[in-house]
């Protein structure tokens, strides 16, 4: 299923290459590599160095990524759901006791469930500088923090605050439900079978990996202690990958999209990848040329839906000495990766600018159309009774709200007032779904742009017509 081409013109590819270095030199960003694909094919790729230390990247070089760990534990945990090992509402004291007590400090809290932890819900503090030191934590350590007391910032439930130490209990849950390391079982479902070859959980043994510096005083340093092991919270950001990796584990969430009959035997069930990249927890507006966006948080995604590009998914990445960020349109079937190697370098700002840059260049791909046999049909049997009127074909066509709503003689004096309007005759442009049971039908007129109709189905079948209108947009 392919979206309309993206056409990588000379000019935007020199505007892209010049934005990753302007980038890289205004943040200090000791190198970045990064890939740009569409429809599950790179469309283009490339490195800036800015501090030559003998390491110069490819798409299969090796970064810290971070938090986009994120989106592998949340899959894991829905896998584990689908095999009816846990539920997403089950209290996390039900799979971990030692985790029983553990709740916001007030008589009414609700407990702390799996599903607060994959959304950011479960009350506790926003953590990024402490959880990026503490990735190695041991079980005992762990133990010790749950026992000394959580700090929570609000009851559970009551609002969205990013939490590492929350994924870091997701692995604590999943641990004591199945007897496995989350990390372990990620390796089993997501890495190996999907060829993420390079993806690991330890700092790799093969030189082709990105040092992590921090900038600082004016000059590049390295970060000053050895990248942290795979302990109790790596569940949160622990892994290491590259461009090329990256971009296969996006294909894999984007494809998806749409939902559609025929096989589905992936490591995760297409409607679980799709339940990761829906917005289950609203977090922030956020002004964008045009309209706000309105940004949301998934499982283990940040979502935020556009009105000049969709639903856009992605999650960055940031320890010390490092900064990353993937981001994808769901509808659009285009992604880019970016990955650097200094302390929390700000890729998101990369690629969004870059997702900017396509858009300007008329470049950015356009929804593929909904498969919506019923609208098509009676969009063609709603034209043909507007353009010769029989009550009886009303009847037929209509839910029995319609009539009440408006009589069929006024419904067929307004059909005239349109059928003038189109020049005598209606001749059908083209038919857009909006969903599988509304649309919109485009009819031509002898001068202008074309008179449009909205009209959707009723819920109760056989399906039937329930409302049709005009559409305005001046």
């Amino acid at each position: 299923m392919s979206h309309t081409p993206f056409e990588l013109s000379t000019e935007l590819a020199e505007a892209i290459l010049a934005k990753v270095d302007a980038v890289a030199k205004e943040h200090h960003c000791p190198s970045i590599s990064w890939g740009l694909w569409c429809d599950g094919t790179f469309m283009a790729s490339g490195a800036t160095v800015e501090h030559d230390d003998g390491f110069h990247p490819t798409p299969s070089s090796v970064y810290r990524i971070a938090s986009m760990t994120k989106s592998f534990t949340a899959a894991t945990v829905l896998s584990l759901r689908d095999e009816g090992v846990l539920s997403l509402d089950d209290p996390i004291g039900r799979h971990a006791p030692e985790l029983a007590g553990l709740r916001a400090p007030t008589d009414d809290a609700a407990p702390i469930r799996i599903r607060h932890l994959l959304t950011m819900t479960a009350g506790f503090v926003t953590d990024n500088p402490w959880g990026d030191r503490h990735l190695d934590i041991d079980d005992d350590g762990m133990d010790a923090i749950v026992r000394d007391g959580v700090v929570f910032s609000g009851p559970t439930g009551s609002a969205f605050d990013y939490s590492n130490l929350g994924f870091g209990l997701l692995g604590r849950v999943v641990k004591r439900a199945t007897g496995r390391r989350v990390q372990d079982l990620i390796t089993e479902r997501f890495l190996e079978p999907l060829g993420l070859d390079r993806t690991t959980w330890l700092q790799p043994e093969h030189d082709d990996w990105a040092r992590p510096y921090r900038w600082r005083d004016g000059a590049w340093v390295p970060e000053g202690s050895e990248p942290l092991g795979d302990g109790e919270i790596a569940p949160m950001g622990g892994l290491w990958s590259t461009v090329d990796d990256v971009l296969r584990w996006v294909t894999f969430l984007s494809e998806a999209f749409p939902a559609r009959d025929g096989a589905d035997d992936g490591p995760l069930s297409r409607t679980s990848r799709r339940e990761l990249q829906e917005m289950h927890r609203f977090t922030s507006t956020m002004p964008l040329p045009g309209r706000t966006a309105v940004n949301g948080y998934g499982y283990g995604l940040r979502v935020r839906n556009c009105s000049r590009m969709g639903r856009v998914v992605g999650h960055s990445g940031g320890l010390p000495g490092f900064g990353s960020h993937m981001r994808w349109a769901v509808e659009r079937g285009i992604a880019m990766v970016a990955l650097s190697n200094v302390t929390y370098a700000p890729m998101a700002e990369l690629t969004q600018d870059v997702f900017e840059l396509i858009l300007e260049h008329g470049a950015f791909p356009t929804p593929l159309p909904l498969d919506a046999p019923l609208v098509h049909e009676y969009a063609g049997r709603l034209v043909a009774l507007l353009g010769d009127w029989d009550d009886a074909v009303a009847d037929a066509l209509f839910a029995d709200n319609v009539g009440p709503d408006e009589p069929y003689d006024r419904l067929q004096a307004q059909a005239g007032r349109w059928l003038a309007e189109c020049g005598g005759s209606f001749e059908v442009d083209h038919v857009v779904a909006t969903t599988a049971a509304a649309g919109r039908i485009f009819l031509r007129r002898p001068e202008g742009d074309p008179f449009e109709i909205q009209f959707k189905l009723s819920p109760a079948g056989p399906p039937r017509i329930q409302k049709y209108a005009e559409i305005d947009d001046t």
